[in-house]
């Protein structure tokens, strides 16, 4: 017994007796300082710093796995000219503005927008906490990983880059958005859909099947819901099957953000 005995005394002599958990050493994350200038712009490896707009898929939060099915997989896409990160996680659309100092991080004001349900399936919950207490972030190869103040992995992404097609109909999505805001207005200050549908022979500015789905929208939506349209059209657009072609998408002006009555060039 004593011979038992004997070892566990000397760890306790050379060890202690406390009892406390051991946590598993976490990622510690360099400074600005600490990294080289091709490592401070490695979030965009591809791109102009200036135009930086670096999109990433999903891959796993926690340990859950993610595959894009039933609802289309979570994307982040990081602005570092403007200092911030937008995206989509069924059913929200986010944005957030972004404090970095190498690859220290940290996301602030974040906003959250509800969408399109497209079914019941959702990890919003745990989408918004990530986004919420990420703090550091590290690159391997496509792979994004971020993590919280312990250097514990919360969640890993996978790089995208944004064909010439999905940049093209994103900002017909968002000037789509930006014109049914103008024109909802304009019914709440007494627009009827008779006037709406004669400018619409006669202003150019005015897409025809934009504005069918407009009208339609309006007709069947009680007039105190008539704020959402906008935002429903987006969805719907941004959610929707892309154009096989890129000449097939509506033209818009991207600097004013407004649609055309012809296709793209």
């Amino acid at each position: 017994m004593i011979k038992l005995l004997l070892p566990l005394f000397c760890l306790t002599i050379l060890y202690g007796c406390s009892t406390k958990e051991i946590t598993p050493q976490g990622y510690h994350p360099l400074s600005a300082a600490e990294l080289n200038e091709e490592e401070n712009f490695e979030l965009c490896p591809d791109q102009a710093y200036s135009s930086c707009n670096h999109q990433f898929v999903l891959k796993k939060i926690g340990n859950t796995v993610i595959n894009g099915d039933p609802a289309p997989a979570p994307t982040l896409k990081i602005n570092l000219e403007t200092d911030s990160i937008s995206g989509y996680a069924h059913p929200y659309y986010y944005s957030a503005f972004m404090v970095k100092n190498g690859r220290k991080i940290k996301f602030k004001l974040i906003e959250f927008h509800k969408g399109k349900e497209l079914s019941s399936y959702s990890i919003t919950p745990q989408f918004q906490k990530m986004i919420e207490t990420t703090r550091s972030y590290k690159l391997d190869g496509d792979n994004l990983y971020l993590f919280d103040a312990a250097g514990k992995e919360l969640a890993e992404f996978i790089s995208k880059s944004q064909s010439k097609l999905e940049y093209e109909w994103e900002g017909y999505c968002n000037a789509l958005r930006s014109d049914s805001e103008g024109i909802i207005e304009k019914f709440q200050n007494g627009l009827t859909l008779g006037q709406a549908k004669s400018k619409m022979r006669t202003d150019q500015a005015i897409n025809r099947e934009f504005a069918n789905s407009l009208f339609q929208k309006v007709s069947s939506t009680p007039f105190e819901e008539w704020e959402q349209i906008p935002d429903e059209l987006a969805d719907e657009c941004m959610l929707g099957f892309l154009p096989p072609d890129i000449k097939m998408i509506p033209a818009f002006d991207r600097e004013k953000n407004t649609l055309k009555n012809k296709l793209i060039d």
